[in-house]
């Protein structure tokens, strides 16, 4: 009986664990969250842009646009630059644009092999970087907070 009682608890347990390493999906949102190993980047599924898109706003970044696009009374976002539906996002005016891209090609870890999409947000010494679709730029203020 003990050994039975033991292999239900071992098999629970190796079970439990397989599920603890999936990506955490929040009930009402469709979204999953996870991190890449480097402690300070967050991946998600929600307003993620196609990967060739940001790939080539990467490789060829546009000259900076540092318009605040944050809603009145929200702290400041500013849509840096986009391509295609891929754009970067910063919350920090004037902020070096290499260090910033190169935040962004961070955030191409976060890219999804099975739908190519990426969205993701990192910090830097200088700022924080978001990587989503056009429409994510609330999305990003609030998870750049």
């Amino acid at each position: 009986m003990f050994q039975a009682f033991f292999k239900t608890c071992l098999a629970t347990s190796f079970l439990t664990g397989y599920v603890l390493a999936l990506p955490l999906s929040l009930p009402g949102t469709m979204q999953a969250v996870w991190s890449l190993n480097d402690g300070e980047t967050q991946c998600f599924t929600a307003h993620a842009a196609p990967t060739s898109d940001c790939r080539a706003l990467l490789e060829n970044p546009p000259a900076p646009d540092w318009t605040n696009v944050a809603r009145a009374g929200a702290p400041p976002l500013f849509k840096l630059f986009c391509s295609g539906s891929c754009c970067l996002f910063t919350d920090t005016q004037n902020a070096p644009a290499d260090d910033l891209v190169r935040a962004g090609n961070t955030l191409l870890g976060c890219a999804q092999p099975a739908n190519g999409r990426v969205n993701g947000v990192t910090k830097t010494d200088a700022a924080g970087v978001c990587l989503a679709d056009e429409t994510g730029g609330d999305f990003c203020l609030l998870h750049l907070q």
